[in-house]
């Protein structure tokens, strides 16, 4: 008796579909945990330089939280394009979207040096109730 290799390609387009779609959960969990960390971290002094560190660090966090949800909503209207005009021509048109995005936001870095506004200079020490010129009673 032999053997017989029967090729089955529906096993192969279910392979490479489970496979782009770990690959394509994989980029999105890193694309959303490092900006996740950069916003938390670094966009409050970058973007917000002239307001309170927590403020500014509450801003940046809520800049975050607006793209997450803008995705949800870019899912339900790329969605509909994609199943009336075809997927393809949908996913071009995304990648289109997204390269403006970017540009837009790089854009945002290429400003003259000058224009950058500096945060207001910080006292060195704290005040304490002794310093603030009331009266002490011994």
């Amino acid at each position: 008796m032999t053997a017989t290799h029967v090729h089955d390609p529906g096993r192969d387009q279910s392979t490479r579909a489970l496979l782009a779609g770990w690959i394509g959960t994989t980029v999105e969990y890193y694309d959303f945990s490092s900006y996740g960390l950069a916003s938390s971290v670094v966009f409050a002094k970058l973007f917000f330089p002239t307001s309170d560190p927590v403020i500014g660090t509450m801003l940046s966090l809520s800049t975050f939280a607006i793209g997450f949800l803008a995705r949800l909503v870019g899912a339900v209207v790329f969605g509909h394009f994609g199943d009336r005009l075809g997927r393809k021509s949908t996913l071009v048109a995304t990648l289109g979207l997204m390269g403006v995005a970017v540009s837009v936001v790089a854009g945002l870095f290429l400003r003259e040096e000058g224009d950058t506004p500096q945060p207001p200079p910080r006292d060195p020490a704290p005040r304490d109730v002794a310093d603030s010129g009331t009266a002490q009673v011994h």
